[in-house]
C-alpha cells in the first residue's frame, strides 16, 4: 500500500481521493490522473492514496493463495481505518475489477451493522466496473482446469456473490433515506468506456442509475492526456462538486428548516434530497437550515456528528462575520 500526497487540504477539511485499481494491476495505473491532480491549483487541497491489494495471474506459491473478494474487501477496510484514519471527507475511485471490491466492501460494511462507519465517504466513482461480468475470452477462462483464480470468477457473467452484494449496495446505500447502522447514502457514478470490448457499456452501467460514457477502451479510459481529457474533467467534477462552499451549496439547495429535539435521530427527508442532490452527507445524522430573515440568503447549518458526538456549525460569510462582531463586542463589555 502506497501514500502520496498532492499538498495540504484547506483548514476544517481534510478530503482525500482513494485510488483501486483492478485485476492484474497496481497503484501505477493510476499515474497519469495523478500527475493531473498534483498539477491541478483547484484540486491542492486533495491529498492523493493508494490502496493496492495482490492479484497475481498465477500463485506457484503453496504457503501463499490469492485472496478473494471478501478478503480484499476487509483489506479496505482496514486500510481506510489506518491509513485513511486522518481525513475527513474520502471519495473513492475504482478501475475494472476494484469497483467490485469497494462495492463488496460497503456490502459487508452494511451485513455487519457499521452503515455510520461509512460517513466519510462521500461519493464512489467507479471506471468500466465489470458489474454484469466481462465475457471477453470467456470460454477460455472456463476450461482452464489448471487455473484456479478466485478473482476471476467472479469476473464471469451472473456471478451470485457480486449480484447479492449489487442489491444491497442498491438498496441501502443508492436509496437509502438516512444514515443507520444498516444504511448509509452514498452517491455512485459508473462510467464506461466508448470502445471498450473487455467491460461493455452495458455491464458498467449495471444496476447503477447514475451513469456516463467516456472516450476510451478498458484502459485509456483512465489515461487522461492533459486536463483537458474529459476523463480527468469528468473526476475533477465528481471532486470538486463535494468539497468546499459548492457542496454548502449543494447541501442548502432543496433543504427544508427543521430541528428534532433528540440530535441523535437522523433526519431521513433532508438526508434523502442532499443524497439525490449528490452531496452525500455522510455521517450527518442531523442537518437543518435556519433562514436569519426571509428575505435574506445568510444560513446556518447544524450537523449532529455520532462518531464524535459533536454539533458541527457551517455559517455563510455574513453570518460568520456577524457573530465574529458580537463574539467581540461581548469581550469589550467584560473588560
Amino acid at each position: 500500500m502506497r501514500v502520496t500526497g498532492t499538498a495540504a487540504p484547506t483548514e476544517g477539511s481534510r478530503p482525500a481521493v482513494i485510488f483501486v485499481h483492478g485485476l492484474f494491476s497496481s497503484a501505477r495505473t493510476w499515474r497519469h490522473f495523478e500527475l493531473l491532480i498534483e498539477s491541478d491549483p483547484d484540486l491542492a487541497q486533495f491529498s492523493v492514496l493508494h490502496f493496492e491489494y495482490s492479484s497475481p495471474k498465477f500463485n506457484w506459491n503453496p504457503l501463499r493463495r490469492i485472496p478473494d473478494f471478501n478478503i480484499l474487501a476487509d483489506n479496505l477496510q482496514t486500510f481506510l481505518e489506518i491509513e485513511a484514519a486522518d481525513y475527513t471527507d474520502l471519495i473513492i475511485v475504482s478501475h475494472s475489477q476494484g469497483g467490485l471490491v469497494v462495492q463488496r466492501f460497503l456490502s459487508r460494511m452494511l451485513s455487519n451493522a457499521r452503515g455510520r462507519d461509512l460517513e466519510r465517504i462521500r461519493r464512489v466513482v467507479m471506471f468500466a466496473c465489470p458489474n454484469s461480468g466481462s465475457e471477453v475470452l470467456l470460454a477460455a477462462r472456463r476450461s482452464g482446469t489448471f487455473w484456479r483464480n478466485p478473482q476471476e470468477r467472479e469476473l464471469r457473467p451472473i456471478n451470485d456473490s457480486v449480484a447479492d452484494s449489487q442489491k444491497i449496495v442498491l438498496g441501502r446505500v443508492i436509496y437509502a433515506s438516512c444514515i443507520a447502522s444498516d444504511q448509509c447514502p452514498i452517491p455512485i457514478i459508473a462510467y464506461a468506456g466508448e470502445s471498450d470490448n473487455i467491460v461493455t457499456a452495458a455491464s458498467a452501467r449495471g444496476v447503477f442509475p447514475n451513469t456516463g460514457v467516456l472516450p476510451g477502451d478498458h484502459f485509456s479510459i483512465i489515461q487522461p492526456n492533459s486536463r483537458e481529457h474529459r476523463a480527468f474533467r469528468t473526476l475533477k467534477m465528481n471532486l470538486t462538486g463535494l468539497t468546499g462552499s459548492s457542496r454548502i451549496d449543494r447541501a442548502v439547495d432543496g433543504l427544508e428548516p427543521h430541528k428534532t429535539a433528540d440530535p441523535t435521530e437522523p433526519s431521513s427527508g433532508d438526508e434523502l434530497r442532499a443524497s439525490q442532490a449528490g452531496v452525500g452527507l455522510g455521517g450527518i445524522a442531523e442537518a437543518y437550515v435556519e433562514k436569519l430573515a426571509p428575505e435574506e440568503e445568510s444560513f446556518v447549518i447544524a450537523r449532529w456528528n455520532p462518531r464524535h458526538r459533536t454539533i458541527d456549525f457551517i455559517l455563510s460569510p455574513d453570518v460568520a462575520l456577524s457573530w465574529i462582531k458580537k463574539f467581540g463586542e461581548e469581550d469589550e463589555s467584560s473588560v
